[in-house]
């Protein structure tokens, strides 16, 4: 982006962080246009991933199935205009989690302190003194099951349609230990 803007060319402003636990990873990014150009675009291979992710879009509540060597590309609208994605790993479970739903840093350690998919996805959950339940979200291509040996989860809910899934989890002294298939 910075290389393109002292060249001249008229790209928007892409730029990217993440949450790493070992061999998963989530990606944060970032596009701001900066001038008349509205197309931004990422692949998630120039972000670390070599198997599909889903691309969350946090303002547009939508998101994609994206080939790692893919571009994904996306109009963000008027001058000024912005976006945020999440981008979640394809696990082997087939699932990809987005998160605590509403959250920025959806994936952030202050909330996740380990995840992991060996086939079966396990998330370990912190939860602030008092704090109450919170949503996860992700995406899946049939419903998970969801079960939690510490805290307790609620019902899932699942969109046949876009394939994405929420659940609600609470704490038990301000934890949870949730597994996913």
């Amino acid at each position: 982006t910075f290389i393109n803007n002292a060249k001249g060319v008229d790209t928007p402003l892409v730029g990217a962080t993440f949450t790493d636990f070992g061999k998963l990873r989530a990606s944060y990014v970032y596009a701001f246009n900066m001038g008349t150009s509205v197309s931004a675009s990422f692949s998630p291979a120039m972000l670390g991933y070599s198997a599909p992710v889903y691309v969350w879009n946090y303002f547009q509540n939508t998101g994609a199935l994206v080939e790692a060597s893919a571009t994904y590309t996306q109009d963000l609208g008027a001058s000024s205009a912005s976006s945020y994605y999440v981008v979640a790993p394809l696990g082997p479970s087939g699932i990809a989690l987005i998160g605590d739903r509403g959250k920025f840093v959806s994936l952030g350690k202050k909330r996740f302190a380990k995840l992991t998919d060996d086939g079966t996805l396990s998330a370990s959950l912190v939860f602030a003194s008092g704090e109450g339940p919170v949503t996860l979200h992700g995406y899946a291509a049939s419903s998970p099951t969801v079960k939690a040996t510490t805290g307790s989860v609620g019902p899932v809910h699942y969109d046949s349609a876009t394939k994405l899934f929420n659940v609600q989890v609470s704490p038990e002294n301000a934890a949870a230990v949730i597994t996913m298939h």
